[in-house]
């Protein structure tokens, strides 16, 4: 009984405590989802995160792009400008030597002026107009050389001009197009610093619902731990309780061989007493039984009739009783 109640009370306890675990494990699975799910948001933060940095690294690549195209138009710009300050400047020596050619034009022809007049004086001063001519000639002739070197010197700075002009025209081209570059790269840096701000945000998002699966999980745990503790004073009680139990089946053994034993001593009893008693007593019924069956039936018959053996007055009920003696058997 006291091993009976001890295991009755082993297994209830033991019940308590996997009813502790099953709640601790149902809290740890809750927990493992929740942890789950905020892994998987974290995941998705991410990857969102990678993506708006891929963009973001693509827009950089694209601004890098777009400030060298921008860098390379303003070099061309300055090549141009510089081919135009170097054709400006050979246009103005070109202008100069012009104007020198000019003046020494003017001059020349000044004196070809004064000899002709001179040559016009009279024929007395021919020998001193002729080298008055010859020397104003000469000075004409240098003048028309100046002034072909100064038309020279013009036609280079023009042609100076021109090219400069073309290259100031490429840079600026190279110019426009680094600025649409530019600007293509500034929208993709938006656009990347916004994918990027998403990103952000989900990693947040998935960085709470981790820390909210995590405290869910420790809360778990600390239930598993008081659930462990129940089934571990439980499993206590029941050893405990089947201790008790084995000592019980041990006495019960020991009884059930006693009552083997006895049963065996009966069942020898049983056998004697059939064999002694109850034997020779069914052949004596057997033998006799139907001839004292029919006497006791005769004595039965004949002791209705009998209401005393003296005799009674006719106002009185009276009974005999007839007693029967049997000799013993052997």
């Amino acid at each position: 009984s006291d091993g009976a109640k001890a295991l009755e009370s082993g297994s209830q306890q033991l019940s308590e405590g996997i009813g502790s675990l099953s709640e601790g494990l149902g809290n740890a699975e809750t927990g493992a989802n929740a942890l789950s799910e905020g892994l998987t948001t974290l995941d998705e933060g991410g990857k969102a995160l990678a993506q708006g940095a891929g963009q973001l690294s693509d827009s950089s690549a694209q601004l890098s792009a777009g400030a060298k195209s921008l860098s390379d138009g303003a070099t061309a710009l300055s090549d141009g400008i510089g081919t135009l300050a170097d054709g400006s400047e050979s246009l103005i020596g070109g202008l100069d030597s012009l104007f020198d050619g000019i003046d020494k034009l003017s001059a020349g022809n000044s004196t070809l002026n004064g000899g002709l007049a001179q040559l016009s004086e009279g024929a007395g001063t021919l020998v001193g107009g002729t080298s008055q001519l010859s020397s104003g000639a000469d000075s004409l002739s240098g003048g028309v050389v100046q002034l072909y070197d100064g038309a020279v010197s013009l036609d280079n700075g023009l042609a100076q001009i021109s090219e400069g002009s073309g290259t100031l025209v490429s840079g600026t081209v190279k110019l426009s197009d680094g600025a649409v570059s530019l600007g293509s790269g500034i929208v993709q840096l938006y656009d990347g610093a916004s994918s990027l701000d998403s990103g952000l945000s989900q990693l947040l998002g998935g960085s709470n619902k981790l820390a909210s699966g995590s405290k869910t999980l420790a809360d778990s745990t600390i239930k598993l731990s008081a659930g462990a503790k129940s089934l571990s004073g439980g499993a206590g009680t029941l050893s405990a309780g089947i201790g008790t139990l084995a000592d019980g089946s041990k006495a019960l053994i020991d009884g059930v061989g006693k009552l083997k034993d006895g049963a065996v001593e009966l069942d020898d009893g049983m056998k004697k007493f059939y064999n002694d008693g109850i034997s020779k007593i069914k052949n004596i019924a057997d033998d006799e039984l139907s001839g004292l069956v029919d006497n006791f039936k005769a004595v039965r018959e004949v002791s209705q009739e009998y209401t005393s053996y003296s005799g009674i007055s006719d106002d009185m009920d009276g009974t005999v009783k007839f007693i029967y003696t049997f000799d013993g058997t052997d």
